[in-house]
């Protein structure tokens, strides 16, 4: 897209100056008219197909952004229900791999895909002072936001095997007929507690993107102007839901 952009500029340029030496060069010999006209036309023949190039890439682009963003909010949807489920589970579970973690790992990583397929690093606009640059920049800042939530993610289910290896440490202990320390029993309560903080906190902040992204999305529809607006969407996604 940015290569298409500087080309037709470029060639806008070119086919400016060569159109004025035609018109200056209309009272001159016809061999040096002859030449000039012709290098005109081939500019613009190239501005032409420039622009086309730049606009094609560019709809490609805004259609990518749109299909990926949506595929994106549903998927921060579905780990918000899922973490949403787990937290009032974590107390009084005895086995935390009976809850979903790694689907949330999973669908964490599924998110910097989507961010990745929007190709908003290839996106250069004609115009700056346009609002979606803007948008696109914000985006841009969100899949960084991705990043950070796999992150936390992984640490997280990191932190759930830990404290189950740990119980499986326990349990052996006590097949063995040895004593448990108290320290351990106690350890692993507060282990457990953490866990279950950092499960409400993470919960917190998918609900904080999931504002977020319905934010820029609202901008972007805005500015794209989508044969499926983003409000008939959340709607349609809203009734799916409800059945």
């Amino acid at each position: 897209m940015k290569i298409n952009k500087k080309t037709s500029i470029i060639c806008i340029i070119i086919s400016i100056i060569f159109g004025t030496l035609t018109f200056i060069l209309q009272q001159c010999n016809e061999l040096s008219l002859s030449i000039v006209a012709s290098i005109f036309a081939s500019f613009i023949v190239s501005t032409v197909v420039a622009l086309i190039g730049y606009f094609h890439e560019r709809e490609k682009i805004l259609n990518d952004i749109n299909d990926n963003m949506r595929s994106l909010y549903i998927n921060l949807l579905a780990i918000k229900d899922i973490m949403g489920k787990i937290v009032p589970e974590v107390a009084s579970i005895t086995d935390l791999r009976e809850l979903d973690y790694n689907i949330i790992e999973s669908l964490a990583s599924l998110n910097i895909e989507f961010m990745q397929k929007m190709g908003l690093e290839y996106y250069n606009g004609f115009s700056k002072s346009s609002k979606l640059p803007e948008i696109i920049n914000e985006l841009i800042s969100f899949k960084k936001e991705q990043y950070k939530l796999k992150y936390l993610v992984t640490n997280l289910y990191k932190d759930t095997l830990n404290y189950e290896l740990n119980e499986f440490k326990i349990k052996n202990v006590r097949l063995q007929g040895t004593k448990i320390p108290t320290d351990s029993v106690s350890n692993q309560t507060d282990y457990k507690n953490f866990i279950n903080i950092k499960t409400a906190k993470l919960h917190e902040y998918v609900a904080g993107l999931i504002i977020q992204l319905n934010k820029l999305a609202e901008e972007f529809n805005k500015c794209n102007r989508s044969k499926l607006k983003w409000s008939e969407f959340k709607d349609d996604l809203q009734q799916e839901t409800n059945y």
